[in-house]
């Protein structure tokens, strides 16, 4: 039976460290914090096809700018689209630009 995964709280995203090679902290339900060399800290989401297959895991936002809790709520968002068949690229791109609106 597979291990499950303690879900994360604010204070270990806030303090994990590069290391050496990228490392991921996981969340539960499909959300990775991915942290790079570099400091970067990544979220990503894993979702399965309505065929069942896997998609590759999609990175939906960089820690601080998107808090834990709002990396939850459209992590939740990109796994019910992917149920539905939507196209969940489409969906993001959409989630990102509500959030975050360019200037002109």
């Amino acid at each position: 039976m597979p291990r499950l995964a303690v879900s994360l709280t604010e204070l270990q995203v806030r303090r994990a460290k590069p290391g050496d090679t990228p490392y991921s902290m996981s969340d539960g339900n499909g959300l990775v914090l991915w942290v790079r060399p570099g400091g970067l800290k990544s979220w990503r989401v894993r979702y399965r096809l309505p065929d069942g297959s896997r998609a590759a895991p999609a990175t939906i936002g960089h820690y601080p700018e998107m808090s834990l809790s709002q990396a939850r709520i459209t992590a939740i968002e990109i796994q019910r689209a992917a149920k539905q068949g939507k196209i969940t690229a489409g969906i993001r791109k959409a989630h990102q630009e509500v959030v975050s609106p360019e200037v002109v």
